[in-house]
């Protein structure tokens, strides 16, 4: 599981491994006797060898319980809708989080503390570097899901502080806004969007 693969793929893997394991299992004890199965190679020269117990199977569905949670995680950031998902990435970093934390106490998961302890430190350094980040505080404020509940629920007052201050210095007279009646067509003038829509805009 140390290697460069990302935990989606490691994912996907392992949950086609766990839902083949009756054909896996019947190919390696039966492989080495079957001439139209080429010999297996290497330092291993017996498919049989690699014939998975019990509890190799059990530690590959626990590894899979923590690589869901980050799988799911991903997902939240590879929405197919045009909605940018900054404002979400605070609450994700926190769901991963707790979520984790929550396995570490459980003995089921006592074969993976180490690994639960990493990725708990890593997403929390990520955490620790985007709620101070201006952008990730303004976007998760200015969504109309979100406004300012997350920051007033989870972050320490000083933090908060910090938080909402940055919200309040951005140059915001410096970013060019769009008039949104400029995107709506008006039906009756094809050639000239918005024309009239804006023209009673202006009107009234």
């Amino acid at each position: 599981m140390y290697g460069n693969t990302h935990w989606g793929s490691w994912l996907i893997l392992l949950n086609r491994f766990i839902e083949l394991r009756p054909a896996i299992m019947h190919f390696i004890e039966h492989a080495d006797r079957k001439d139209s199965v080429p010999k297996a190679k290497g330092h291993t020269p017996k498919y049989s060898a690699w014939v998975f117990s019990d509890n190799d199977w059990n530690m590959m569905e626990i590894i899979r319980d923590a690589l869901k949670v980050a799988g799911h995680a991903q997902q939240s950031f590879s929405r197919t809708s045009k909605a940018s998902s900054a404002p979400y990435s605070l609450s994700v970093y926190e769901g991963l989080i707790t979520t984790w934390e929550g396995m570490r106490k459980n003995p089921k998961y006592t074969y993976i503390y180490d690994a639960l302890d990493a990725g708990i430190a890593i997403m929390g350094k990520y955490y620790d570097e985007t709620d101070m980040s201006p952008l990730a505080v303004l976007s998760t404020v200015l969504d109309p899901m979100t406004k300012d509940s997350y920051i007033n629920h989870y972050f320490a007052p000083q933090y908060k502080r910090t938080a909402m201050q940055s919200v309040r210095n951005v140059p915001y007279d410096l970013i060019p806004l769009q008039d949104p009646c400029s995107m709506i067509h008006d039906p009756t003038q094809p050639d000239k969007p918005g024309s009239l829509i804006v023209g009673m805009y202006s009107a009234s």
